[in-house]
């Protein structure tokens, strides 16, 4: 494909150079974004969605892509850098989509990540929607567990969550699930999604140093099989360029 416009909001156009793709989606795939086809700070959403996300760093439209799992990944500095994905009605990207396929009932979201070690510290946030599904990295840990991640190797990570008071979510690293609990889970529509960023005390946001790649959602639970095919095998696509 090459110059390819698509219908979402953004509109953005991608690069010249070549680019082949080779689809496998999954059923309920409601959000895709590999990094790999854009320039710039927009990053696009692969889905037939089209939510296109756009990268900040301190106040500024900017984003750093280096090396991923395959293709390209976005750098995250753990000071201010953060990407937006949030489903907005308007372009000055104020009004949040109160009928965006990101609110879900049910779900489940992947993606990789790779720790910065010199970044560490408490409730480092991986991607948030707050009041209903988020997974942050703890002083080095995995969030509610004692699993070190802050290894500067790549880890694939999925959360698979239900809604509801007490509602069951699992999660999966590197295509084994390593922890279950429950939570009180709000399907928010208000609130919009973030990648590497998130809720702190009092309201300060706390930011995710390291890099991220092949980000995913789905509006239903994968199985551990579906899970597991993912981690082998993450992207949903072949390409170059």
């Amino acid at each position: 494909m090459k110059n390819v416009r698509d219908r979402s909001a953004g509109k953005n156009v991608m690069d010249p150079a070549e680019v082949t793709f080779k689809l496998r989606t999954l059923p309920g795939l409601v959000g895709w974004w590999s990094f790999d086809v854009l320039s710039g700070p927009w990053v696009k959403d692969l889905s037939t969605n089209g939510i296109d996300g756009l990268g900040w760093s301190d106040l500024y439209p900017q984003l750093t892509r280096v090396k991923g799992v395959k293709g390209q990944a976005v750098r995250l500095d753990g000071i201010d850098d953060l990407v937006d994905l949030t489903d907005y009605t308007d372009k000055a990207r104020l009004r949040v989509n109160r009928k965006s396929p990101h609110t879900m009932d049910a779900g489940t979201v992947a993606l990789w990540f790779k720790a910065d070690p010199k970044r560490i510290g408490w409730k480092k946030a991986l991607f948030n929607k707050t009041y209903a599904y988020q997974a942050f990295i703890a002083s080095g840990k995995l969030m509610l567990s004692k699993i070190d991640v802050n290894d500067g190797k790549w880890h694939h990570l999925a959360y698979a969550f239900e809604a509801g008071r007490g509602a069951p979510i699992t999660i999966y690293l590197d295509g084994k699930a390593v922890l279950n609990y429950k939570k009180r889970f709000l399907n928010n529509w208000a609130n919009g999604l973030g990648l590497g960023v998130g809720g702190g005390g009092f309201g300060q946001p706390k930011f995710f140093g390291g890099c991220l790649d092949e980000f995913m959602l789905f509006n239903r639970v994968l199985t551990g099989e579906e899970v597991r095919s993912l981690h082998k095998d993450t992207d949903l696509g072949e390409g170059e360029g």
